[in-house]
């Protein structure tokens, strides 16, 4: 089997997008044709890569191997010797997974560079731009992810439905990258205005530069950005929406809470630590902080990675931790100072790995705060350590420029 026709690809093209206008530019009448061709083809050379290499478009990308990913991009490396001329290029075009976590937990997917969390991943309808689809007739990554609410080159919204029936758009489905089912010519929609938080949100996903509209803008990481949305989700809501996915209103919402940061933050951070006494059932030193202010810590380190503004979340509120320390020393009456930190929490505080955490605790640098039992052992979720103790051993050793993490003691 041989493909004649190898289109070239666009930069910003998605996978489905070009296998679609590799089927079209090669004759067949539907993608499914092609795809069964590939499939009875792959069970000739390698029947393992067949099986995982999928008829239907919609579940065509690596991501959406649930154990077979390595036996996915096996089949697509295959796939991309069918032409005599250079490759295809459907690995450059593909989402991968990624072993990546934003806010200490929730998974992503790798694509052109970027982590992208995977609640911010659009799963029932992918909308179009009826200009950007006019100038070239292909399907932009960019319009999978939710923040891009609106085209950045025409400064209109994207459009999720088809004017004439209705119908949400998903071209993974119809297999049509410019018209919907019904056979209207989407390239004819017209689409309103996009509003200014429309159009904030989408330079977001392209990487756009400009500190001026906005702060998220002059975070450089297109994956820092998304983080930062899915942490005002977790921090407002404390989970993802019912579809395990952030919501377009906490985008918007986002928008404009960001447009005031960090004092937005601090603010908050305070006047939970003035009403912490409402909520407290034992003394401060016998209350965990989560209790008190929730997961804020968990979710505050946006990315394990390291980047130059990772602690974009994690200084504010490390910096106001530090205050709240200094405000209230230590007395004989217990104070919110002496709030019980569990022990991913120190890590994230420390600034280093969970076993360099440990470490400190195996070897005595810091308290715990619980008497076990013989044999008992640390649990990680319930607060043990003093906040004010976590917090004093922060300030006495600085970041190491060249690492990610702080190394509070020597490696074995």
């Amino acid at each position: 089997m041989k493909l004649l026709v190898r289109p070239r690809p666009f930069i910003n093209e998605s996978l489905e997008s070009y296998m679609l206008r590799l089927s079209q530019e090669n004759f067949f009448e539907y993608y499914q044709q092609l795809s069964r061709a590939i499939k009875d083809w792959l069970q000739l050379h390698d029947h393992e890569a067949a099986g995982a290499f999928p008829v239907e478009l919609s579940r065509l990308n690596v991501y959406h191997a649930a154990q077979s990913s390595s036996r996915r991009i096996r089949a697509l490396k295959l796939v991309e010797s069918l032409t005599d001329n250079e490759k295809l290029p459907l690995l450059h075009l593909a989402v991968m997974h990624s072993s990546e976590k934003f806010c200490s937990r929730y998974s992503s997917l790798f694509n052109a560079g970027s982590h992208v969390p995977r609640a911010l991943v659009r799963q029932k309808g992918i909308p179009v731009c009826p200009d950007c689809l006019t100038e070239a007739n292909y399907i932009r990554q960019e319009w999978h992810w939710m923040p891009y609410e609106a085209c950045i080159n025409h400064s209109k919204q994207m459009l999720h439905e088809c004017p004439k029936c209705e119908e949400k758009l998903n071209y993974t489905h119809s297999e049509c990258l410019h018209t919907c089912r019904c056979g209207f010519d989407l390239r004819n929609a017209g689409t309103e205005p996009a509003e200014e938080w429309q159009l904030i949100a989408s330079r977001l996903v392209v990487g756009e530069h400009s500190p001026s509209r906005h702060p998220l803008l002059d975070i450089r990481p297109i994956s820092l950005r998304l983080a930062c949305l899915l942490w005002y989700q977790l921090y407002i809501h404390k989970t993802l929406d019912a579809s395990d996915q952030v919501s377009t209103l906490t985008i918007e919402r986002a928008i404009e809470y960001f447009t005031h940061w960090p004092e937005v933050f601090t603010q908050e951070l305070e006047q939970q630590a003035a009403l912490s006494g409402d909520k407290l059932v034992c003394d401060y030193n016998k209350t965990s902080f989560h209790d008190v202010f929730g997961n804020i810590v968990g979710i505050s380190r946006l990315l394990l990675k390291a980047y130059p503004e990772s602690d974009f979340v994690l200084t504010p509120l490390e910096n106001f931790l530090a205050r709240l320390v200094d405000q209230n020393p230590q007395s004989r009456v217990p104070n919110v100072a002496d709030l019980l930190i569990s022990m991913p929490e120190a890590a994230i505080l420390l600034g280093t790995s969970y076993e360099q955490a440990y470490r400190l605790y195996e070897e005595g640098y810091l308290k715990c705060a619980i008497k076990f039992k013989s044999h008992e052992k640390l649990v990680s979720g319930i607060g043990v350590f003093y906040l004010r103790e976590i917090m004093e051993l922060r300030q006495s050793r600085m970041p190491v420029e060249t690492s990610s993490y702080n190394n509070y003691l020597p490696a074995w």
